[in-house]
């Protein structure tokens, strides 16, 4: 899967976090929203303006909205559930695990949350 095809899956279902994201999907679109809100951060500190910083948090809303969905969906590639999304919340240590498992492989065949995403059994 390539940068685009990640941002469209991952656009498509920003709120379906139901059935499995592959590593690709998942790292794609994480490079995509840490660029973006990077991007934001710099925009909303150079022009500072009330309309301006309400924009750049809605954007930042609409892009860290479906990296949830897509984590949820790495989860369930792994054969775990979704609250573990939760980790997040601590900051640093709680990442830590999940980009761990989130580098980690796809759960061989079909899990609980639907059949592989590789296509391989």
């Amino acid at each position: 899967m390539n940068l685009f095809e990640s941002l469209r899956t991952c656009f498509k279902k920003f709120i379906d976090p139901v059935g499995r994201a592959r590593r690709s999907e998942f790292w794609w679109y994480v490079l995509f929203a840490v660029a973006v809100i990077l991007v934001l951060n710099l925009v909303s500190r150079w022009f500072y303006s009330d309309v301006v910083v309400t924009i750049c948090r809605i954007a930042y809303i609409a892009v860290v909205c479906p990296m949830i969905t897509c984590m949820m969906r790495r989860m369930h590639d792994l054969g775990k559930s979704s609250l573990w999304v939760f980790l997040a919340i601590i900051p640093v240590i709680g990442w830590i695990p999940l980009a761990i498992m989130a580098a980690k492989d796809s759960q061989p065949g079909e899990n609980d949350y639907g059949p592989n995403p590789k296509g391989v059994n």
